[in-house]
């Protein structure tokens, strides 16, 4: 998913010796999906440290079942017990993979993000310039780019999260 945001950007880095409006309003929208992509893989990655400690949990109550039926010796039991605690197991295992690995492509994807903001800052990429006596003016434009940024991000975000929610009704 970042592969195609990060691949745009560079489209747009591109074509900058061309039109440098286009080019900048392409970055932007780079940048805009990309904290869109990011507030995303956030989401996912909270639902999976969820859904790891929900198994971790079914992990513990079969392991501890399994234990007070050795106790008063339910051999039927013990196996029912260790077999649910092997499945939970398994499952904990692949869920701390793929949290760590969420964290990893999450890390990446953030560093990924602030190089394209700060490229589209840059003058060369047609970013606020700063003479001599415009370094407010240059702040005002951060910020306003900023505020630009920010406010299309939610609705990206929304939209992502509309089209999730269409593929998982099956639309």
């Amino acid at each position: 998913m970042f592969e195609e945001i990060k691949a745009a950007f560079n489209a747009a880095l591109d074509a900058a010796g061309g039109d440098q409006g286009a080019s900048k309003s392409l970055m932007r929208d780079a940048v805009i999906e990309a904290r869109s992509a990011i507030k995303y893989m956030e989401e996912a990655l909270i639902r999976s440290e969820k859904k790891l400690a929900r198994e971790t949990k079914s992990l513990e109550d079969a392991t501890r079942r399994g234990r007070l039926a050795a106790e008063i010796e339910d051999s039927e039991t013990v196996q029912i017990a260790e077999q649910f605690a092997a499945k939970h197991r398994e499952k904990v295992e692949v869920l701390q993979r793929k949290v760590e690995a969420q964290k990893a492509e999450l890390a990446i994807a953030r560093r990924e993000e602030q190089s394209m903001t700060a490229q589209l800052k840059s003058p060369q990429h047609g970013g606020p310039r700063v003479n001599s006596g415009a370094w407010s003016s240059s702040r005002a434009s951060d910020a306003a780019l900023e505020q630009e940024i920010e406010q299309t991000d939610s609705e990206a975000l929304a939209r992502r999260q509309l089209e999730e929610l269409k593929r998982r009704m099956g639309k």
